[in-house]
C-alpha cells in the first residue's frame, strides 16, 4: 500500500514539474488592429452609437432592436447624442457613455411634481 502510494506522489510530483504549454486562438475581433478610445470616439455618429447600443442589448440580454429611432411618437434625439460624441473627443478621460433620449431637450432645469430640478 505504501508502495503505491508513494508511485502516486512520485507520479503527481513529475507531472506538476513537466512545463504545460497553453494554446489558444483569438477571436477575428481581438486580432483586429487595437485603437485607442480617442480614436474610436473620433469615428462615431449618433446612428453608431444607437447601432452598439443596440448590438449591445441584443448580446447581452437578447433584446433585438431594443433602441428604436422613434418611440412613442418622439425621434430619437441625436443633436443630444452627437453633443455627447463632441464631449467625449474634447475630454475622453471624462467620457461615461452616451444618453439614448427622445424628444427635445428640456434644457438644463426641469420641472417634477412642482419642483424646479437642476439637470448635471
Amino acid at each position: 500500500m505504501r508502495r503505491k502510494i508513494a508511485v502516486f506522489l512520485l507520479a503527481v510530483l513529475i507531472s506538476g514539474l513537466i512545463s504545460q504549454v497553453n494554446i489558444s486562438a483569438e477571436s477575428e475581433e481581438v486580432t483586429e488592429v487595437k485603437v485607442t478610445l480617442e480614436e474610436y470616439l473620433k469615428t462615431l455618429t449618433p446612428e453608431k452609437v444607437l447601432q452598439r447600443a443596440n448590438q449591445d442589448m441584443e448580446e447581452l440580454y437578447g433584446l433585438k432592436d431594443f433602441y428604436p429611432k422613434k418611440a412613442h411618437g418622439r425621434q430619437l434625439n441625436t443633436s443630444l447624442l452627437q453633443q455627447q460624441i463632441d464631449k467625449a473627443i474634447r475630454k475622453p478621460k471624462e467620457f461615461k457613455g452616451f444618453d439614448i433620449v427622445y424628444g427635445t431637450s428640456h434644457g438644463t432645469t426641469i420641472t417634477h411634481k412642482g419642483k424646479f430640478m437642476q439637470h448635471l
